[in-house]
């Protein structure tokens, strides 16, 4: 081969050399450019994803800030938990029963007849659109105990049982929903004077709801002879000791119950335990609701429990 044509031959191999340098550096740019585009992608998508994760922490971390904090020890709600309230006694004032009334939750107030203020309260609870209940005056065991005006006594016969709990009913005014006993512990106790006052409850369509009073009330075996349902109370009265501390553990107690049977059935005082009870309820009731509880009415519980 001639120097000339040698000289032809290398210079076509270095093009062929350059040209392929040149190609492999534009494929290697183009690699390097699309990895570049993948890695810029994956960080904003990562970056994207940091700023919800954190957006969607301060927003839990809000809730929790707006949720209201307890002081309290109370448990979750379990079993469809749902408590009745009854307070009991109403008819000395209504200013008293005015603390209750505001509470913004559905319970019953239940009007003692025949005293200076029995209207006027049982018209407040009315007006409140709290449950209205008779709270009817029955004769103790301990017969030195005065129940209070339009009483059931023990020498009364079934007619004069009757006419004493219409006028009581009658004292109230309208919208009585059912009654609970005052005391009683002898008339619950006798299953021919409790006969007497279902059958009365029946006639007007109102329920009755034991008290429990005693242990050895009557009423529950003369409704299922009678087949007229009725309720009774199944925790334990919240005031009979006036002290926060107290009342807050038969609360408790009665959280208890409910989450144990579903519902709790408990009774409370309004004039007695009216400069503490009204504030603790106000103030335990949102962490009741957050903690799964349901408040109701006798009325509807008894609905309910027929169903």
């Amino acid at each position: 081969m001639s120097e000339r044509k040698k000289l032809y031959a290398l210079s076509g191999a270095l093009v062929a050399i350059c040209a392929l340098f040149f190609i492999l550096n534009a494929i290697s740019s183009k690699k390097s450019s699309d990895f570049s585009k993948e890695e810029r992608s994956n960080e904003q998508n990562k970056q994207q994803i940091e700023q919800k994760n954190k957006e969607t922490s301060e927003s839990e971390s809000k809730k929790d800030e707006d949720a209201p904090k307890s002081a309290f020890l109370i448990p979750k709600a379990k079993n469809g938990a749902t408590i009745a309230l009854i307070l009991d006694d109403a008819g000395q004032n209504t200013e008293f029963l005015s603390r209750y009334t505001s509470l913004p939750f559905p319970f019953a107030v239940s009007v003692l007849p025949e005293l200076p203020h029995t209207k006027e309260c049982a018209a407040l609870v009315r007006k409140s659109g709290k449950e209205l209940m008779l709270h009817q005056p029955m004769q103790s065991e301990n017969l030195s105990l005065y129940p209070g005006p339009g009483s059931i006594q023990p020498e009364m016969t079934t007619s004069e049982i009757a006419a004493i709990i219409e006028k009581n009913l009658e004292n109230l005014g309208g919208g009585v929903r059912g009654m609970n006993n005052h005391e009683g512990s002898l008339i619950t106790a006798n299953a021919v004077k409790m006969g007497a006052v279902l059958e009365l409850c029946k006639k007007r369509g109102i329920y009755f709801l034991d008290s429990r009073t005693t242990t050895q009330s009557a009423a529950s075996a003369v409704s299922l002879e009678m087949d007229i349902p009725i309720l009774e109370r199944n925790a334990p009265y919240i005031d009979n000791e006036i002290d926060r501390e107290k009342m807050l553990s038969r609360i408790y107690e009665t959280l208890n119950f409910a989450n144990a049977h579903g519902q709790a059935i408990v009774i409370a005082h309004v004039d007695k335990s009216a400069n503490i009870l009204p504030a603790l309820l106000l103030e335990l009731y949102p962490h009741l609701i957050q903690n799964g509880y349901r408040f109701t009415t006798p009325s509807t519980l008894l609905k309910k429990t027929a169903e």
